[in-house]
């Protein structure tokens, strides 16, 4: 269940991610949106190696890894909302 509740929460933070990235360049929008697919691309394939390197047979290596990735976006959401007060 905690699963579905953060893979269901994606969909609702990443178009507002989006969204804010399209919204700090407005006039070179589609640089702002490529750069960002690229970087959920990337992303999307250094994590599934991780995974991929580090499975024993177990969920055990995705939970960890999701729940590394959940804290480092905490991180860089305290991070960036400091920063900018």
């Amino acid at each position: 269940l905690p699963l579905f509740v953060v893979l269901s929460l994606l969909t609702v933070v990443a178009s507002n991610a989006i969204s804010g990235a399209l919204s700090v360049f407005p006039n070179r929008a589609g640089a702002a949106a490529a750069l960002a697919g690229a970087l959920q691309f990337g992303a999307g394939a250094v994590v599934s190696a991780v995974v991929g390197w580090s499975a024993d047979g177990t969920p055990r290596p995705m939970s960890i890894i999701i729940c590394a990735g959940a804290v480092a976006a905490l991180g860089a959401n305290l991070v960036l909302i400091r920063s900018t007060d």
